[in-house]
């Protein structure tokens, strides 16, 4: 997942889904887990959202 976003940090959930193979439910769920374990900020740019990691 971490790899998934580091390539394309303006991925949509969506995108982030369909590359891992997995429910966009079970996405948002992962993805959440890495902003509170400290592994990825997330920011509002307009109607987007853009991640960038804390590696």
């Amino acid at each position: 997942m971490l790899i998934i976003i580091a390539r394309d940090l303006a991925a949509r959930l969506r995108d982030i889904a369909a590359a891992c193979d997995i429910t966009q439910r079970t996405a948002q769920n992962i993805v959440n887990d890495l902003e509170q374990a400290g592994y990825r900020h997330r920011e509002r740019k307009g109607r987007r959202t853009h991640y960038s990691l804390c590696l």
